[in-house]
């Protein structure tokens, strides 16, 4: 498989389907006028979060982190996703940091970063 910087949006979608439709669905072209921050956006669409989305989003995450991407090219990979966040601009943290706690929040069902 090539590197995930390298695929395409629709192999994107096909190499983490879970992230390519949670991620947007969170962070939608409008969700800013819907919510106060990022936190809130993300602790809201954890509620009807189903175990196995769980599990997929998880693995999903660890597999982007497993590769030498910087934090650019992960702020980078989510805005290829179709999500409409930027990492630091929205919560402050680098796009490595978003991502390892967007894994823990899908199981604790808090997203905030961890200081």
């Amino acid at each position: 498989m090539p590197d995930i910087e390298d695929l395409g949006k629709v192999e994107l979608r096909r190499t983490l389907p879970a992230l390519s439709s949670f991620l947007p669905a969170i962070f939608y072209p409008t969700w800013e006028m819907h919510y106060r921050d990022a936190f809130e956006a993300f602790d809201d669409a954890l509620e009807g979060l189903s175990v196995q989305s769980v599990i997929n989003v998880r693995a999903e995450i660890e597999s982007v982190l497993s590769t030498d991407m910087d934090n650019a090219a992960v702020s980078a990979l989510l805005l290829k996703l179709n999500a409409s966040v930027d990492p630091m601009t929205h919560t402050g943290m680098e796009g490595r940091a978003f991502l390892e706690e967007f894994a823990n929040a899908v199981v604790t069902h808090v997203f905030r970063p961890s200081a």
